[in-house]
């Protein structure tokens, strides 16, 4: 059975998603209200529990509160303002900060909590953050990311320079994040795996790896303000998305083939491709699809949204082989791999397998789900063996021949003589040798031909006496090189009383088993010699008692 594959999509967006559900939250403190005590100075982070830095950091990230101000100036953990300028929260009375951009290369700060559930297999989450940057920076970059995982993620490094976690996240802004005035929305939608229960907030590039780009604006002369990127965090989320609208379509298609999706049950419309909600598809209650692969699409409604999986099957290489040619006896085996299909041979068998033993056109038909399906064909033909028959020895006429021919389709000859047409003009006494073959088998046989003087006569007495005596009981037809006679003998009234085309046979006096009276009878004589002469003759026969 086909079926989605829960792999993870790479999902970054800027917008309020309408009408889409979520459950409660799965991070602790997201918006770093709750503290164990008041921030005083940088690198408070775990103050604001369950947040901390990932294991082997020796860098800083913040805790700012507004609970802070009785510090002033550049030692101010404060909101909104503090150290690195003015920046009213999300939400509350509270964020965290961290470095994107620092004068030593690579160095990265990170925010790291554990999820209070973890995450469900193929299920759908809603992964988000609001992200700021500071008015007092000199720089501003891209690649703000969330990571999801199973277990903590350490970092690695010398002190003041922590290595970047060298992670693709799930959750990555691609964009550079300039707003100091407004807080961004990075987030998107997940399909879990099953078992996260972390989440790592930063920058996973490094510095190469990143866009950076001048602010433009009057940075602060606190600490190293002039020299860095530095980002406020507020509002973590990660929920469960809760999925409403109903919507219609073929969820499985062949390749190349298109799928018409229609949404209904709300007032306004927005479809995307998973892999960039930036891209708005359509704005209608319906949309016609081509993908080349599997793609999940959502749509979003101003009441309810939903989203939906196109299964693309691609083509199934099968191939029964070029036509071919089989000897008599021989089979043709096709096997195709079983697979996930179901299987129709033209003689309606079902199974996986064929075996061939005669000739036609086959062909098998895979179904692959209910929509796709593919068929290939071969034509078998059966070459029969070669057989060389000459027949039996035999006599021909002086100054006359015959033909010894053993043509068949598909074989090579070759006579005693060295020839090798289907066919040997014989005109002289001898044996003769020929041998047949084919790519199956070959096969030979002699025969001998005898040249004599003939004479073309033929001999029938004129009269016979059937009467058991011994003596010209039977008529006969005699001659020297006859191969056969047709001799019809009539009564005096013209009815056909004896037919014979054997030589060796005679007439004795009957018709239908009774003895005829004596008389006078006509005959007819056709003899054929051996060398293909005819003779023919009429007259009179007495049956005498």
């Amino acid at each position: 059975m086909w079926r989605r594959d829960n792999k993870n999509y790479y999902l970054f967006i800027f917008l309020s998603f309408t009408g889409i559900l979520s459950s409660q939250n799965l991070v602790d403190n997201p918006g770093f209200e709750s503290y164990s005590s008041c921030p005083t100075m940088q690198a408070q982070l775990a103050l604001a529990s369950p947040w901390h830095s990932p294991a082997g950091s020796i860098t800083t990230p913040d805790l700012l509160n507004s609970c802070a101000t009785f510090m002033q100036g550049c030692f101010s953990m404060g909101v909104p303002y503090n150290r690195n300028g003015y920046t009213p929260p999300r939400s509350g009375s509270g964020y965290a900060g961290i470095l994107t951009k620092y004068p030593v290369a690579n160095l990265r700060e990170y925010l790291q909590a554990p999820l209070n559930s973890s995450l469900i297999s193929g299920e759908i989450y809603e992964v988000s953050m609001y992200v700021i940057l500071s008015d007092s920076c000199r720089y501003a970059t891209d690649n703000m990311g969330m990571y999801l995982t199973n277990g903590a993620v350490s970092q690695t490094g010398t002190p003041f320079a922590n290595q970047p976690i060298y992670v693709t996240p799930q959750i990555e802004h691609k964009s550079v994040i300039t707003d100091t005035a407004n807080w961004v929305k990075v987030g998107g939608l997940y399909f879990a795996q099953g078992g996260e229960d972390h989440v790592t907030i930063g920058n996973f590039r490094s510095d190469a790896g990143n866009t950076v780009l001048s602010s433009n604006i009057p940075y602060g002369s606190c600490g190293i303000s002039g020299n860095t990127a530095y980002y406020f965090i507020d509002d973590v989320s990660v929920t469960t998305c809760i999925f409403n609208m109903q919507i219609s379509g073929d969820t499985v298609i062949c390749q190349g083939d298109s799928s018409h999706l229609n949404a209904s049950g709300n007032n306004t419309y927005g479809w995307y491709n998973v892999s960039d909600l930036n891209l708005l598809l359509s704005n209608q209650s319906s949309l016609d699809v081509k993908p080349d692969s599997s793609i999940t699409y959502i749509v979003y409604g101003d009441i309810d949204t939903g989203y939906i999986t196109v299964n693309v099957l691609a083509s199934i290489n099968f191939n029964l082989g070029s036509d071919t040619t089989l000897c008599i006896g021989d089979t043709l085996t096709s096997d195709i791999n079983n697979g996930s299909y179901s299987f129709l041979w033209n003689d309606g068998s079902i199974l996986n397998y064929n075996i061939i033993d005669q000739t036609g056109l086959f062909w098998l038909e895979i179904q692959a789900g209910a929509s796709c399906s593919f068929r290939d064909s071969i034509q078998v033909s059966m070459l029969e063996l070669p057989l060389a028959e000459l027949g039996n020895d035999t006599m021909i006429c002086e100054g006359n021949s015959i033909i010894l021919d053993v043509s068949q389709n598909g074989v090579n000859y070759i006579w005693k003589d060295g020839s090798s047409n289907a066919s040997l003009n014989v005109n002289t006494s001898g044996t003769y040798f020929v041998r047949c073959e084919n790519q199956c088998e070959q096969s030979s046989d002699t025969i001998s031909v005898q040249v004599e003087q003939c004479s073309y006569e033929v001999f029938l007495p004129n009269a016979f006496s059937p009467n058991g005596d011994g003596v010209n009981d039977v008529l006969y037809v005699r001659g020297l090189l006859i191969s056969t006679i047709e001799l019809k003998v009539f009564d005096r009234f013209g009815k056909l009383v004896f037919e014979n085309k054997d030589i060796n046979n005679g007439w004795d006096g009957k018709h239908k088993g009774k003895i005829l009276s004596s008389g006078v009878f006509a005959y007819e004589l056709t003899a054929v010699f051996a060398d293909g002469n005819e003779k023919y003759m009429k007259g009179a026969i007495s049956l005498v008692h």
